[in-house]
């Protein structure tokens, strides 16, 4: 399966990307990594109920479920 990606540049102060750069190595690659882990706790995290109201999902579940009753 293909990822497709976005370049999204973020601006952190140096100390920051020195310290990542000493710590971890490429600054790039390890912020991308945990990024993207903190994205996928932050998900795993949610209930449903959770999602359902941050995407304002139950209007067109209860508008499309109560029509075919």
């Amino acid at each position: 399966m293909e990822i497709e990606f976005e370049v999204v540049t973020l601006r952190l102060p140096k100390a920051i990307v020195d310290y990542v750069r000493r710590m971890y190595g490429d600054p790039v690659k390890r912020l991308e990594w945990f990024i993207v882990d903190w994205i996928r706790i932050d998900i795993e995290t949610k209930t449903g109920d959770d999602l359902k109201e941050l995407f304002n999902l139950e209007p067109a579940f209860k508008t499309i479920l109560n029509q075919n009753r």
